[in-house]
């Protein structure tokens, strides 16, 4: 007879923001509130993807308070942060890191 599907949770957990989302998140509270879920979470691996603004982009809140926030994101809290220009170059990580994992387990 047939088997049974296997299952697996992982460690790792990609939370995906681009610039203009960040700086809506960090205006309104939610990214606070999400780094304190993914940090009680017990997750080993959170990833924040952040993606950069667009040419010509607007922003809710400026350049630089976004980087400090990144920063701060990665020193502060520990978490590993992943930059990357544009959608496309973040479909590309995520389809590596998924090919990583695949690997490994």
């Amino acid at each position: 007879p047939g088997h049974a599907p296997r299952e697996l949770v992982l460690d790792v957990v990609v939370e995906r923001k681009s610039a203009a989302d960040l700086g809506n998140s960090l205006r309104d509270g939610r990214y606070r509130e999400q780094k304190f879920r993914l940090r009680r979470s017990g997750l080993r691996c959170p990833i924040y993807l952040l993606e950069a603004p667009g040419e010509g982009e607007p922003l809710p809140l400026p350049l630089p308070t976004l980087r400090q926030a990144a920063a701060n994101t990665q020193v502060v809290d520990g978490f590993f942060v992943k930059h990357t220009r544009d959608p496309q170059e973040s479909a590309t990580y995520l389809r590596v890191l998924g090919g990583q994992l695949r690997r490994r387990f």
